[in-house]
């Protein structure tokens, strides 16, 4: 392996630890599980011997599971985390890989990227790994933060994603040029009736409006940038020093994507700002101080909610089936998802 460079493979593991994966059941039913993944992260250890001086990490004394997502997370020696990616997602590790190499710069609380490889158990598992951010995610204590508190943290938090939105990206080429937007919609715009149909409870006629106006959009008329893509609540890292509470760190970058700003207000506005219109203003405020609001509008947001990878799992933890059948119109649905936004 070269530490921070390229991507080894070791391929001399001679017992399997992981069973076989054929599905998200299968990764599901093991990927907190760190008494099984412990033995492969200390074969990570054993085979590279670079590790040590470059992580601070003689070896894995203490190997915890983090809070779950997609990845296999874990937390060793509380000095670094190990990500390993799922088989089912085979492009989202090179272009953490390459997110963070693009953001390797001061000022921005990203994870430091330590460390990237492969190991071989029965198959390749790609890894990162990451230097650990001390934190309280933003679901545990947003509730202890007093008003104002979470309106500066929401204005820090949009300076931090100006800068991101801000990294120049090739006109085209390989990802993450401005061209990876269209192949973006392109792949997205034929799957959003069949994950409404399968996953939510909308009638049959609101999903033939949503697919009718989805197609119908220009969506080339949008300029794409790097988006987080997934800004959620466990993502957002806080802590607090001399009694003031400050961004510690914004993690996860596996979701990332090359797509309009739009494509990024989806997750703030249903998780962190969990609808509420005063934290989406102060974001928009630090991310820009002419303000967006007055170009943002709800049917937009509708349009990019759907266009967005987690749409369906948005709309169902937002509303439930009941809610779901009753909705009439797409008026009314932009009403229930976004009460009180904008025009």
């Amino acid at each position: 392996m070269r530490v921070m460079h390229g991507i080894s493979t070791m391929r001399s593991v001679r017992t399997y630890h992981l069973p076989v994966i054929h599905d998200w059941a299968d990764w599901r039913s093991i990927f907190t599980d760190s008494a099984l993944w412990r033995p492969l992260i200390e074969e990570i250890w054993a085979a590279e011997p670079a590790l040590p001086a470059v992580t601070g990490v003689e070896m894995p004394a203490r190997v915890e599971s983090g809070y779950p997502g997609t990845c296999a997370v874990f937390v060793v020696n509380r000095r670094v985390v190990v990500k390993l990616f799922p088989p089912m997602l085979p492009h989202d590790f090179e272009k953490e890989c390459t997110a963070h190499h693009l953001l390797k710069r001061d000022g921005l609380p990203i994870p430091t990227l330590l460390a990237e490889g492969t190991i071989h158990d029965r198959i390749d598992w790609p890894y990162l790994i990451l230097a650990y951010v001390p934190g309280e995610a933003w679901r545990d204590c947003d509730q202890d933060l007093r008003s104002g508190e979470q309106v500066n943290i929401l204005k820090e938090l949009g300076g931090i994603i100006r800068a991101v939105h801000a990294v120049p990206l090739p006109p085209a080429g390989d990802w993450p040029s401005v061209g990876a937007w269209q192949l973006l919609v392109d792949a997205r715009l034929p799957l959003v009736a069949d994950e409404l149909r399968q996953q939510t409870a909308l009638s049959p006629q609101i999903i033939e409006e949503i697919d009718r106006l989805l197609v119908s959009i220009d969506w080339s008329a949008y300029r794409p940038c790097l988006c987080h893509a997934d800004l959620t609540e466990d993502h957002l890292l806080l802590s607090q020093e001399s009694g003031r509470w400050q961004i510690a760190g914004l993690i996860d970058w596996a979701d990332v994507e090359v797509a309009p700003p739009f494509y990024e207000w989806v997750t703030l506005w249903f998780s962190i700002c969990r609808r509420r219109r005063d934290l989406f203003d102060a974001f928009l405020a630090g991310y820009d101080e002419r303000s967006l609001a007055t170009e943002i509008s709800a049917g937009q947001m509708l349009s990019f909610t759907f266009l967005h990878r987690f749409g369906a799992v948005i709309l169902n933890d937002t509303l439930s089936p009941e809610e779901q059948r009753a909705i009439g119109s797409l008026r009314e649905l932009e009403q229930r998802l976004f009460p009180r936004l904008l025009n």
